[in-house]
């Protein structure tokens, strides 16, 4: 993760990383060579460095370490370098120019994640998948107010959140030179789905037409929340009111099986459906 409290600047050849409170110098590179240019700080706080000699250079965040430096490329020294994953900066010069750089050298894990999904009712789940850089050996997964609430596994599945709320998450990656750790507030969002019937909602379930084209109407005696999913297991669609009938937009969709959920307290049924375009 980026040092939020330093900033970092080009002086006389140097570059300087400074308190940002009282602007204090805390550590300045051994390279003193270097000319005005654009400074850019990746994820994991390496410092990016092309100067207006068309030199590059990759500094650790104290800067006293250059992981690699390259005077051979006479790109456009007027853009900004790009940066991805596992330390790749990106960079663009003159006409369809491109030059890609990787730091091949071992480095402390950055991490990162996504979910499946991030707005669910509470008896859906999510599932997470590791997206660290740098190789990572180890996870260490936090779900407040989920079941199982942490996790070792590199990629977590069905996560389940018994009650309604908005949960954050956060992944401890390492490996053998240290750790990183992130954390997304607000990222899981779950509805909890409360019925108001207490009749028998396992009959009388409606969906037609079936193959569908254009619209799918839905319908059941007592009225349900419903959601759909791909054959990916991706939400397409979403509607937790209860409703007797309702009409769903299908030409968006791409042709393939559908399953269609509909839920009430202590009900639920599922139901292939079919759209063919």
């Amino acid at each position: 993760m980026i040092d939020v409290t330093a900033a970092i600047l080009m002086d006389n050849g140097r570059v300087y990383r400074l308190d940002k409170d009282d602007g204090s110098p805390i550590d300045s590179s051994l390279v003193n060579s270097l000319t005005t240019g654009r400074i850019t700080i990746s994820a994991d706080s390496i410092v990016y460095i092309n100067s207006t000699e068309g030199d590059y250079y990759a500094l650790s965040y104290d800067l006293q370490t250059t992981l690699w430096y390259s005077t051979t490329y006479n790109l456009n020294y007027y853009a900004g370098p790009s940066l991805s994953r596992e330390g790749i900066m990106i960079l663009c010069g003159a006409g369809n120019t491109i030059k890609a750089f990787k730091f091949e050298g071992q480095h402390a894990p950055v991490a990162d994640f996504r979910a499946n999904t991030y707005h669910i009712v509470n008896i859906e789940s999510v599932s997470f998948t590791d997206q660290s850089s740098f190789s990572p050996t180890s996870w260490y997964w936090e779900f407040p107010g989920g079941d199982p609430p942490a996790s070792t596994e590199q990629n977590p599945v069905n996560i389940t959140y018994p009650q309604s709320g908005i949960y954050d998450v956060t992944l401890i990656a390492s490996n053998e030179i240290d750790s990183d750790t992130v954390t997304k507030p607000c990222y899981i969002e779950v509805d909890y789905v409360v019925g108001v019937e207490t009749h028998d909602q396992r009959s009388n379930v409606t969906v037609y037409p079936n193959p569908a084209d254009d619209h799918v109407f839905l319908s059941t005696e007592h009225g349900s929340g419903t959601w759909m999913t791909n054959c990916l297991g991706e939400v397409v669609y979403r509607d937790l009111d209860l409703k007797k009938e309702r009409k769903i937009d299908c030409s968006k969709f791409n042709s393939g099986m559908y399953i269609v959920t509909l839920v009430n307290d202590g009900f639920t049924r599922s139901e292939k459906l079919v759209i063919n375009h």
